[in-house]
């Protein structure tokens, strides 16, 4: 498959400092043992910048593409080849191949919530709601597109409410949006 992106090592880099920052800002203690879920990990960019973050953790990227989810580990051995900290897994923001309560520390969902089709959005919270633990915290980024902004905005507005049902303590960081669970 064609790369969507072409990803070098300055991407994670910035990634790992951006998000490292975030996880400073909202005082997540242990981030170096941290467990993270990226639900649509697509080839793995965040995926690998939050395991240079969680270097003692555990970081599982999840995507319903078995051809990102190839790219995805060729990137980590490109890029990582020593890191035996991240594992790749399919499946999408329903299909969860988690079970156990309580389990992570951070869950993202890196531009791909609006994937998730609108009748399956309140199950994919549930479960991640049911994964992450007290404390723990759920990141959102989603794209805005300047051809459709007023379009976007309303999507994202719409899904923030929907979150809230779930979780309280709203962060805004860059495009970013964060709950805490409590």
């Amino acid at each position: 498959m064609k790369p969507y992106l072409k990803i070098t090592e300055k991407h994670i880099q910035f990634l790992k400092k951006r998000y490292k920052s975030i996880f400073t800002k909202q005082k997540i203690k242990n981030r170096l043992q941290s467990r993270i879920l990226n639900i649509g990990c697509g080839q793995g960019l965040e995926t690998m910048a939050f395991a240079l973050i969680a270097k003692e953790g555990k970081v599982y990227g999840i995507d319903p593409s078995k051809e990102m989810l190839k790219d995805a580990r060729k990137n980590k051995k490109i890029f990582l080849p020593n890191s035996n900290n991240i594992k790749y897994f399919l499946g999408d923001g329903v299909n969860i191949p988690f079970t156990k309560n309580s389990q992570f520390d951070i869950i993202t969902y890196i531009n791909s919530f609006h994937f998730i089709p609108l009748k399956e959005r309140i199950l994919s919270l549930r479960k991640t709601h049911f994964l992450l633990k007290k404390n723990g915290l759920l990141i959102f980024n989603f794209p805005i597109f300047k051809k459709n902004i007023s379009k976007d905005n309303l999507i994202i507005n719409a899904v923030i409410k929907l979150i809230k049902k779930f979780y309280e303590n709203q962060v805004i960081y860059y495009k970013e949006i964060m709950f805490q669970k409590e």
